[in-house]
């Protein structure tokens, strides 16, 4: 009778376990690919800021370190939150809150074929 309950749960405990597989695959970061010409400057795409000076470049959070808004505009030179009004510098260090802490600085590579920046998310 045990082995017989043990047959009845088994599908039931496998897709319980794909669910969960499915779910961890979900919540891996992302990416996000540049194309390889990118203007001088700032500028802003989504969840990334783009920081190109000479041959400098930085992606950056756009997410702010005090409530997450998104990071969309730039006044005086530095990165401004449009909720509450905190700012960044162009290296992503806190000048001013109420956030507290400096944005992240996100990891890239190149891809080899295209050129193309791939930005990883989170």
């Amino acid at each position: 009778m045990k082995s017989l309950s043990w047959l009845l749960m088994l599908p039931f405990v496998l897709i319980g376990a794909m669910a969960v597989k499915r779910g961890a695959e979900l919540t891996k970061p992302g990416f996000i690919r540049i194309p390889p010409e990118i203007q001088e400057g700032v500028s802003f795409h989504g969840e990334i800021i783009i920081v190109k000076e000479k041959s400098d470049i930085r992606f950056l959070s756009s997410k702010c370190t005090h409530l997450g808004c998104q990071i969309n505009s730039i006044e005086n030179n530095k990165l401004t939150c449009p909720c509450h009004g905190s700012s960044f510098s162009l290296n992503g260090n806190n000048i001013k809150g109420p956030a507290d802490s400096a944005l992240a600085i996100l990891d890239f590579s190149i891809d080899e074929g295209n050129g193309e920046y791939v930005v990883k998310l989170g």
